[in-house]
């Protein structure tokens, strides 16, 4: 019988600091949509805390991001550091053409979160749901196939 789906509703840099801190759940990879910069949204003391707390549970992440200038500065800048969840090995880029990348979205386990970044408001929802998480799951693996890995553009 499949799972009842709930929804969790999230605002302001706490709600955005609790949706990225539920990620830290995670029992299997987190396949994640970047538009790449939260620590400066949620204070860069919390990201490192998190990255950190990412590392000790050992959080496996696939990513995907838009190829733009701004984001590829930023992995160049930051691979390896502190506020660095990901290794290089584990981006993928796709080109706003193929898919528009805005904000943070999260795939793991059974929750589909999302995290809208914006000087003006910060909001994000999750979506626990067995169901709706599969079909997100195969979508994001397709376009990881389709995907250059971000290490040919840096």
């Amino acid at each position: 019988m499949p799972q009842p789906t709930n929804v969790r509703y999230y605002k302001g840099v706490s709600g955005a600091r609790q949706l990225l801190w539920n990620t830290l759940k995670a029992k299997d990879t987190v396949y994640v949509y970047s538009a790449w910069g939260r620590g400066r949204y949620v204070g860069i003391k919390f990201y490192k805390s998190f990255v950190n707390e990412s590392g000790e549970k050992e959080i496996k992440e696939k990513v995907l991001i838009n190829p733009t200038k701004r984001v590829l500065t930023s992995i160049r800048k930051y691979a390896g550091s502190s506020i660095a969840r990901t290794a290089t090995k584990d981006i993928r880029a796709l080109s706003e053409e193929n898919i528009l990348i805005k904000g943070e979205t999260f795939i793991y386990d059974n929750v589909y979160a999302q995290l809208y970044l914006r000087e003006e408001e910060i909001s994000g929802f999750e979506i626990e749901s067995s169901n709706f998480i599969e079909t997100q799951r195969s979508i994001f693996k397709t376009l990881w196939e389709m995907a250059k890995p971000v290490s040919s553009l840096l």
